[in-house]
């Protein structure tokens, strides 16, 4: 059988796959983003024990989510380095 599967950034492991205790070979492993990070590929979050008793590769797939770019408001304009989640964005106002 296969060792634990390997870890990914941002990222966890099933619950339903965590309970398991043993990882025969063809077993497959989904990943779940952890909070406030989300599955930016088209790969699929999992993982398979193979053969050779290794796990197939996973790629970085959870990346912080995206707020969005906000409107600038009226009379003022909004200045911010990203807009993924925890990014602070400066509200200026026209001069007038």
């Amino acid at each position: 059988s296969c060792p634990r599967p390997p870890s990914v950034p941002f990222a966890a492991i099933s619950p339903e796959d965590q309970r398991q205790n043993f990882y025969a070979v063809n077993t497959t492993v989904r990943y779940i983003c952890r909070q406030g990070f989300e599955n930016t590929t088209d790969q699929p979050p999992t993982s398979t024990c193979l053969d050779n008793l290794t796990w197939t590769g996973v790629p970085k797939l959870c990346q912080k989510k995206s707020c969005g770019i906000p409107a600038n408001p009226e009379h003022g304009q909004v200045t911010l380095k990203d807009h993924l989640l925890g990014a602070t964005a400066n509200v200026v106002c026209d001069h007038g």
